[in-house]
């Protein structure tokens, strides 16, 4: 190309200069190129053109300044007062309003004295990074029919076939061709789009190369499912629809690599060539990711429903069955007590009562577990039960828990923390001091938070052991509560901590 044309595109230009396939051959190396270009901004005035626009615009007697950059392509086509130049502009007005999915080609008479000649125009979008339309491309290939007018007379006009390739690249959807050996012989944009790979990356590999299974998924069946469904197309000739796939792609290195989750619904369907065999499979998908997380997340939550109404019902029949016969039973027991012979019936009788009422406040316990589900483990309840259990090797025994309202929902981060020290230091006076051969913990949540620790040792024992029960006094205390410890009835201690819930402050 001459001086001229070593002009430099606006930036999103998108060149889609040269003829339309078929239309007139390629010129020899030792000839400059003959396609007028022009690109429009989105008000449809020219921001660009290459040297063939100007010198066929000076061949043919105009002027390069009232035909090329700042004039206004649509405003040109209006003076002309010609159907062909307004056929041009709809189809410029088309492309800028982005109604345009393939460049569109007209073929235009443009008779000089002795020959009547032919103008292949191809109207374009032109687009930024982001898909936006931007403006248009025009591009002119003259078309020369070598005859004087007089003997041609009304010619025909040689057919404007389409360019196959872009109706195909930029075909609504995502679209990939593979040929009976399994390589991608052509892809469009959406398929580019939905599977983060490049054209030139792509084409001309087998499929499978390029799309294998998720490595690190052992369940990974994509590749058998989709290769068994194109056999299926070669073999028989019909379109095969396959179920939703879970095949996962990878991601680009710039992305981080690895693979991402992915699922699809494929339809694979054959192309016929000219012996009427399968030439090629089509192979169409539409991205079903987020339509299968979003039925697998309503399904979980329909199975969480499920489960949470079979735990009411558990807790319904626990409390009111087997709580209540529990409870009728120890009243039973209870009046037995009084006339029991001799006195170590009475004190086995009293014994069971006391294993009753503990089981009792279990499985209140555990009713409240059931109607709360998984999130109880995560609060305060969850802590209790670890330092209790962390406490058997010092106390030679597992103590006996229990929890009343609710613990976990109402009782805040700092109070809950006060308790975890309190009943810390409790369990280590028992070990230290009591001799004891069971404790009971028990905490309950309401307007209060009480913690008591009941064990059946020695008792309070002698006054020096104040002193290392003063920190939980001071501890009730900074919270606007109460401790106590006495003895327990029977023997034993009884240690009880309480504080408010909800707390006022002074001024």
């Amino acid at each position: 190309m001459g001086e001229s044309d070593q002009v430099e595109a606006p930036s999103g230009a998108e060149w889609t200069g040269g003829p339309v396939p078929g239309s007139r051959p390629v010129p020899p190396a030792d000839r400059e190129p003959t396609v007028e270009v022009a690109l429009l901004d989105a008000d449809g005035v020219i921001v660009w053109v290459n040297g063939a626009w100007d010198d066929f615009c000076r061949a043919n007697g105009g002027d390069p300044a009232r035909a090329g950059v700042g004039v206004s392509y649509l405003t040109a086509c209006a003076l002309a007062d010609d159907p062909d130049a307004d056929r041009v502009a709809e189809a410029i007005r088309t492309a800028l309003a982005g109604r345009l999915p393939t460049p569109v080609a007209l073929r235009i008479p443009c008779p000089s004295q002795d020959t009547d000649r032919w103008f292949d125009v191809l109207v374009s979008s032109r687009f930024d990074a982001g898909e936006r339309v931007v403006g248009a491309t025009v591009t002119i290939s003259p078309i020369e029919i070598d005859a004087p007018r007089s003997t041609v007379g009304t010619p025909a006009v040689p057919a404007a076939g389409p360019d196959f390739r872009l109706l195909f690249e930029q075909a609504p959807g995502s679209l990939l061709a593979v040929d009976r050996d399994l390589r991608i012989v052509a892809v469009n944009d959406g398929y580019l789009r939905a599977t983060l790979t490049e054209r030139r990356d792509i084409v001309g590999r087998v499929i499978f190369d390029v799309f294998p299974d998720n490595p690190d998924d052992p369940t990974a069946d994509g590749v058998a499912n989709l290769t068994a469904s194109i056999v299926r197309v070669l073999r028989q000739g019909t379109t095969d629809t396959m179920d939703v796939q879970h095949y996962d792609i990878r991601r680009p290195p710039n992305d981080g690599g690895g693979f991402e989750e992915r699922h699809w619904y494929p339809v694979n369907s054959p192309v016929l060539g000219p012996d009427g065999e399968v030439a090629y499979v089509i192979h169409r998908v539409e991205d079903v990711t987020a339509q299968v997380r979003a039925e697998s997340a309503v399904a979980e939550a329909r199975r969480n429903r499920e489960l949470l109404a079979e735990r009411d019902r558990i807790a319904r029949d626990l409390h009111d069955l087997v709580i209540q016969r529990l409870f009728a039973s120890g009243m039973a027991l209870a009046s037995v007590v009084r006339r029991a012979r001799p006195p170590e019936v009475s004190e086995i009788l009293t014994r069971v009562i006391g294993d009753i009422d503990a089981t009792i406040v279990e499985l209140r316990s555990t009713i409240f577990s059931l109607g709360r589900g998984a999130r109880t483990l995560e609060g305060l309840r969850a802590h209790v039960l670890d330092i209790t259990a962390a406490a058997r090797p010092n106390l030679g025994f597992s103590p006996r828990v229990g929890f009343e309202g609710p613990v976990d929902a109402i009782i805040p981060e700092d109070v809950a923390a006060e308790v975890l020290a309190v009943l810390r230091e409790a369990l280590s006076n028992v070990a230290r001091h009591a001799g004891a051969r069971s404790v009971e913990v028990v905490v309950r949540a309401g307007d209060q938070v009480v913690l008591e620790v009941t064990d059946d040792g020695c008792g309070i024992g002698t006054v020096e052991r104040s002193s290392g029960l003063s920190n939980l006094a001071q501890r009730a205390d900074a919270l606007g509560g109460s401790f106590s410890v006495a003895d327990a009835d029977g023997g034993g201690t009884h240690l009880v901590w309480r504080v408010p819930v909800l707390r006022t402050t002074g001024d």
